[in-house]
């Protein structure tokens, strides 16, 4: 069996920031004013804290590496395992289509040559750039674990003060 990682509460809450808050969603936020807050706290009560004592109590109950996946299989056998596997994945992968869609207008706007930010061809290479350096990194480093100390920081939090 495999060494069990730990993640610190600090890598947990920057992964979790790095999900819900980041540059490109702050305007969009911020559009909403005062009525963000009874928004956000209410995601948090009926959302957050039920899908955070489930994903605790599971991992306690099922250690090791594959969560969701490991608990479907665990619970309900291997075919519904891998179904939780392949519907995590098809969910993720549009997302990250998005994510590494916006690194094309920016390095466009960056470099003061707004047509090339804006032509389909460049922002298509820049996704699948990015696309391929994740997957390449992911397959020999934990960088869920570094997106969450590192990339929070870079992201978001340094981002943010700026505005």
């Amino acid at each position: 069996m495999s060494e069990i990682k730990k993640l610190s509460l600090v890598t947990f809450i920057g992964m979790t920031m790095a999900l819900c808050a980041n540059v490109r969603n702050i305007p969009i936020l911020a559009a909403t004013g005062w009525q963000l807050v009874s928004y956000l706290l209410f995601a948090i009560i009926f959302l957050a804290l039920p899908m955070a004592a489930m994903c605790g109590e599971l991992s306690s109950m099922f250690p090791g590496e594959g969560g969701l996946q490991l608990w479907v299989k665990e619970g309900l056998g291997e075919k519904w395992g891998f179904a939780t596997a392949w519907i995590v994945w098809v969910q993720m992968f549009p997302g990250m289509v998005m994510v590494a869609s916006t690194l094309g207008p920016a390095l466009g706007n960056t470099l003061g040559n707004n047509a090339m930010g804006n032509d389909p061809m460049f922002i298509f290479g820049c996704i699948m750039v990015i696309y391929w350096i994740i997957t390449l990194l992911n397959l020999k480093f934990d960088m869920a674990k570094y997106g969450g100390q590192v990339g929070v920081w870079l992201g978001v939090y340094i981002p943010c003060i700026m505005l």
